[in-house]
């Protein structure tokens, strides 16, 4: 739910979708508020196109499809995320941000800090959900290596590693790739009661996740290995 907006999500059935549509109906009768069915779509995950302008129908309002744009809060909505298509929002805007001419009027320090600064602003919703295709980590990384520089007198990897191992501390996207995804073990690991980590042990057995709360792992996210994760991320 986000303001006036509201996402359901239920499994693909005809008895699921006249239940949700009965929902409306009863919020309707108690609250006088009547939902707009023109501005509400329906998607459908992994079914076929006939079949979800059916329900559609039955819901009276309109088939959506992915990607789409979730207007309130300006993200894109994908699926597929191993595929490279499902990641071309994220490389256009560094193209944006990294384009050719922004190089030319920069120095190498400037080039250095608006690298950084894409780092850590750009793709940073996706990656902290999804893993980065290695085909997308490496297209990403070539358009900052040759915003960087033209001619590339020493390899990438060096750039990026920290100053204390002769680079410019830039850091790579794998790194922080992983590193937002490993806090989401953190979060289950010292929130075993949070509302989120009921559902996910709810849809999938707990016993999934039982590499994330082995003593030596539970340790390392509270604290007492943090640093030595942070080195090797770098």
């Amino acid at each position: 739910m986000y303001a006036d907006d509201v996402i359901f999500l239920a499994d693909w059935s005809e008895e699921n979708l006249i239940n949700v549509k009965t929902i409306f109906t009863c919020f309707y009768l108690s609250s006088g508020l009547r939902i707009n069915f023109q501005k509400s779509k329906l998607y459908g995950i992994g079914v076929n196109g006939v079949q979800a302008d059916y329900f559609a129908r039955i819901m009276g309002c309109g088939r959506g499809v992915f990607p789409f744009t979730y207007q309130l809060v300006s993200r894109l909505v994908l699926i597929y995320m191993r595929r490279m298509e499902s990641w071309l929002p994220v490389i256009d805007k560094f193209n944006k941000r990294l384009s050719r001419w922004k190089a030319n009027l920069l120095s190498i320090g400037g080039r250095s800090t608006l690298i950084t600064s894409v780092l850590g602003a750009v793709g940073t919703y996706f990656m902290s959900l999804f893993r980065l295709p290695v085909t997308v980590t490496k297209k990403l990384e070539g358009l900052r290596a040759n915003f960087f520089w033209k001619m590339h007198w020493i390899s990438w990897n060096i750039v990026m590693a920290s100053k204390v191992h002769g680079g410019l501390n830039i850091g790579s996207l794998h790194a922080l790739n992983r590193g937002l995804l490993l806090k989401w073990r953190w979060r289950y690991v010292t929130n075993p009661n949070a509302l989120w980590v009921s559902v996910v042990n709810n849809i999938h057995s707990p016993d999934s996740f039982s590499d994330w709360v082995k003593p030596g792992f539970t340790n390392l996210v509270r604290g007492t290995s943090s640093m030595r994760l942070a080195s090797e991320l770098a």
